[in-house]
């Protein structure tokens, strides 16, 4: 897509393509603060949880939207 050369009309998907990217870090990095913040004493429990569980449920969500 980027070798294509300029598009106008191919900028809209650029930039939806950047926040797509962005957004999957921005809700992770969110749902470990507001984690780690609600369980202190717990934060290596926490962190393990939200790895693996809640990336194979996005994951899954978006297997069976897409």
């Amino acid at each position: 897509m980027w070798l294509a050369g300029p598009d106008p009309a191919g900028l809209p998907r650029a930039l939806d393509m950047l926040l797509a990217a962005q957004a999957r870090t921005f809700l992770y990095t969110a749902d470990v603060v507001t984690a780690v913040e609600s369980f202190p004493g717990h934060r290596g429990t926490v962190n393990g949880i939200l790895k693996y569980s809640v990336s194979a449920l996005r994951q899954y969500l978006y297997d069976v939207i897409n």
